[in-house]
């Protein structure tokens, strides 16, 4: 999708809570119609990486009114 594409190749993000967070709202701002969107970011390369081979946040925004 051309709106995430943009946000991921825009800045650098150092959590991706704020990643999932822009996202969602870029789709919100982008998408009058849509009332409610999820995201899911995993990050495969981590600094822990003989603790755990993955972080993963989901997020979901809802537009108000609903």
């Amino acid at each position: 999708m051309f709106c995430i594409d943009e946000i991921m190749n825009g800045e650098r993000f150092n959590l991706v809570e704020t990643l999932g967070y822009d996202i969602l709202n870029a789709l919100m701002e982008r998408f009058s119609t849509l009332q409610k969107a999820t995201v899911r970011i995993r990050k495969l390369h981590v600094p822990i990486r003989h603790i755990v081979d993955f972080i993963e946040v989901e997020q979901t925004l809802t537009r108000d009114g609903i």
